[in-house]
């Protein structure tokens, strides 16, 4: 690696050196950083060059003076022979030598990692990468160069998005407002319905290094995202109506027609913020709406939850005014948390609509009637305690996922959502006030199924048919007396949770003839005296939890269940003896028997398990 400082400086100053010129590496020696000395004195240009100083070692008394002496301290970094690649992934020689310098420059070591941090993103753009362009192209791209050492490194990035076209433009900007985080197949059909072409898109601002995807989800530097920022406030310096996008909270309540996309944290806002909802009227091509309470994310605790909903909610500083009767028929992402109305507007007819998240609202029914939602996919209306009634779901044939977790006055589901054959899951978790469950026979995809907490549910519904794809069945604190035998047609499910079920006496024998089932859960379920005999090998179970319940005893068939590795036995009080073919479960390494207060001896080989 060769470096050098040019500037133009004033003439004043008797400067030694137009030109200091540093080299790394003994093969650059003899050719280009050679070369390049030879061309710089050709033109005029005194050089002071550098063979002196080695790898790792710290700049002389007489390499600083030289320093000084020459004219401007701006450094340009000339990489030879060095792949881009490992500038930007940080790796090979090039991670080594950062390594060394952050050893040998203890007492600046912020600014090695300035350099590091400015290297590796002006590398990550594949543009700077010469190798196979035109003359023409490499000129091009050497004048937009040449500025770098007078400008920020926003002006850097910005060199690959001048690259990009509409499209490419149109998916990057949305990214940078609003999806950075977010799903990638989520993103990319949300796209999809606003008319992009999300596919081809996301696989160039990849090869760019403008996002990268980790976990399936879509992500980008800091510095990135805020020149994308920097891109839509460029759109008009002094008229905000041609603002595409908004996130600024000044901005938002001046929302005009140019508007596609609004996004409002509003945990963060700080001043009070007065909104008139008759802004909506004009914002005929509003592709995606959020309000959202960003500190929530992430919090799995409802009453966590509930305490920073409601301290936020005392405090609120957002207040609106007028009458919401319009909103964008464009509208494919409707967040809206808080949401202040008992329903949609009437008029509201999104035919791109693929989510809509609104926790924590004073709805009673979104909508009413049937409805045509043709791209409708997810609905999430959690913490809305006013909400009595799911809508007819008729018209929305691709809808795969419903959660309505802690719905507390929520007494009916529609039955419509019985026969949606792509449904996948459905969350109605803490909705205590929920009488009834209709029949899932037709809810061919559903894959997670949860009414733990749904207190006065008295009765599951008949499995009429095989249902293959439903892995997870979680019905604790549920006040259902007894569980139907037809769950056995449940063939695909890897998951039961009964926990605190305390109306479950016993257990139907088919549960020990699920082939699937890998974890049978059944904590504080104390009305539960005994367990039927395992008739059937059962290789799948790999955890058993039984504590807290009413077990006096385990079945000697119990070494059936020859793939367990969990059982739980806490606080069975009144459990008195184990089976001494428990020491014949050769996978367990987990038993758990703290608090069973009757159990006075453990079998004789209980020392040959490998727990």
């Amino acid at each position: 690696m060769a470096s050098s400082s040019v500037s133009s400086s004033s003439t004043h100053h008797p400067w030694k050196y137009n030109v200091f010129l540093s080299f790394r590496g003994e093969d650059t020696r003899r050719s280009f950083t050679d070369h390049l000395h030879a061309a710089l004195s050709q033109y005029g240009i005194n050089t002071f060059i550098d063979d002196q100083l080695r790898r790792g070692q710290r700049i002389s008394s007489e390499l600083l003076q030289a320093i000084e002496e020459s004219r401007g301290h701006k450094a340009l970094p000339v990489f030879y022979n060095v792949e881009p690649s490992d500038v930007r992934n940080q790796r090979g020689s090039y991670r080594e030598a950062f390594a060394k310098h952050e050893q040998v420059y203890q007492d600046n070591l912020e600014k090695v990692l300035k350099w590091r941090k400015a290297l590796t993103l002006t590398f990550g753009l594949s543009g700077w990468d010469s190798r196979g362009r035109s003359k023409a192209e490499r000129e091009s791209g050497l004048e937009k160069l040449k500025v770098f050492s007078n400008k920020e490194i926003q002006d850097v990035l910005r060199i690959s998005f001048d690259g990009l076209d509409d499209n490419e433009k149109y998916i990057f900007l949305d990214i940078a407002c609003f999806y950075k985080g977010q799903d990638k197949d989520y993103v990319t059909k949300i796209l999809e319905s606003g008319g992009f072409f999300p596919r081809i898109g996301i696989s160039i601002l990849i090869e760019k290094s403008l996002i990268t995807i980790s976990d399936n989800k879509l992500y980008m530097h800091d510095l990135i995202q805020e020149m994308g920022w920097e891109v839509i406030q460029q759109q008009s310096i002094e008229v905000l109506d041609k603002h595409s996008r908004l996130w600024v909270n000044e901005d938002v309540i001046h929302g005009t027609e140019a508007v596609e996309g609004i996004l409002l944290d509003l945990f963060a806002l700080r001043d009070q913020l007065c909104f008139n909802v008759d802004v909506f009227t004009k914002m005929n091509k509003l592709r995606v709406l959020r309000f959202y309470f960003a500190s929530i994310d992430g919090i799995w605790d409802y009453d966590l939850i509930r305490i920073t909903y409601n301290d936020w909610y005392v405090r609120c500083k957002l207040h609106l005014s007028g009458d919401l009767k319009f909103l964008s028929k464009n509208l494919s992402y409707l967040c809206w948390h808080g949401y202040p109305l008992k329903s949609l507007p009437s008029n509201f007819h999104p035919g791109n609509l693929i989510e809509l998240d609104m926790c924590f609202s004073r709805l009673e029914q979104p909508w009413e009637g049937n409805k045509s939602f043709p791209m409708l996919e997810f609905i999430e209306l959690s913490y809305s305690q006013y909400l009595i009634k799911t809508p007819n779901f008729s018209e929305a044939p691709k809808f795969r996922r419903m959660i309505l977790e802690d719905c507390t006055s929520l007494v009916k589901v529609h039955p419509s959502i019985g026969a949606l054959k792509y449904l996948t899951v459905l969350n109605l978790t803490g909705c205590k006030n929920l009488k009834s469950f209709l029949s899932i026979t037709h809810m061919e995809s559903l894959q997670f199924l949860d009414l733990s907490g749904c207190s006065i549910l008295k009765k599951f519904p008949e499995v009429q048919k095989n249902m293959k794809h439903l892995s997870s069945l979680i019905l604790q604190g549920t006040s259902i007396k007894r569980l139907r035998s037809s769950i056995k047609h449940l063939n695909g499910l890897a998951l039961l949770s009964l926990d605190n079920y305390k109306s479950l006496e016993s257990l139907p024998s088919c549960v020990f003839k699920m082939k699937s089932l890998e974890g049978l859960f059944l904590l504080n379920c104390y009305r539960l005296k005994k367990l039927l005999e395992i008739e059937e090998n059962m290789e799948s179970l790999k955890s058993l939890y039984l504590d807290g319940t009413g077990l006096r005893k385990l079945p000697s068939s119990v070494k059936r269940l020859n793939g367990l590795v969990w059982l739980n036995l806490e606080n069975c009080k009144d459990l008195a003896r184990l089976p001494e073919s428990v020491c014949k479960l050769t996978s367990l390494r987990y038993l758990t028997l703290s608090g069973c207060s009757e159990l006075k001896k453990l079998p004789d080989d209980i020392g040959d398990l490998q727990c």
